[in-house]
């Protein structure tokens, strides 16, 4: 059997960006991140985003040689289904995460039971999803 990807690449575009926890600037263990983005696959609107990350350890003022790790789930919600992923990410707080992949843990609708992962770029914005099947 030969495990083989359809891709789906999208575009983000930011609606909100939330940070809740510590008071002030700092940010320790427990604060969370909120982020919603609306999506487009080539340059049409496809669905939107939304995200949740959690710091899990980490300083308070993490730095590039002290940084955090934060928990993240979400849910791509596009216009035949919803896809959902986790992953953690090292968050230094200097800027948007370096490119990361994420593991896609399900879905509904026409991405139910899906399984691939997506490689994001958090500083473009750019999002490509890869969805497995076999045959």
């Amino acid at each position: 059997m030969v495990t083989r990807y359809d891709v789906i690449k999208l575009h983000g575009k930011l609606t909100q960006y939330k940070r809740s926890g510590s008071a002030g600037r700092s940010a320790g263990v427990g604060d969370q991140v909120l982020i919603s983005e609306k999506l487009f696959h080539n340059g049409r609107k496809y669905g939107f985003s939304v995200v949740m990350c959690t710091q899990v350890t980490g300083p308070v003022n993490p730095t590039p040689a002290h940084p955090a790790t934060e928990l993240c789930t979400g849910v791509y919600s596009l216009r035949n289904g919803q896809l959902t992923w986790q992953n953690t990410l090292v968050n230094t707080r200097q800027g948007p995460p370096p490119p990361w992949k994420t593991a896609i843990t399900g879905g509904t609708g026409a991405y139910a039971n899906a399984r691939g992962y997506i490689d994001a770029d958090g500083m473009k914005h750019n999002y490509t999803v890869h969805l497995e099947h076999s045959s």
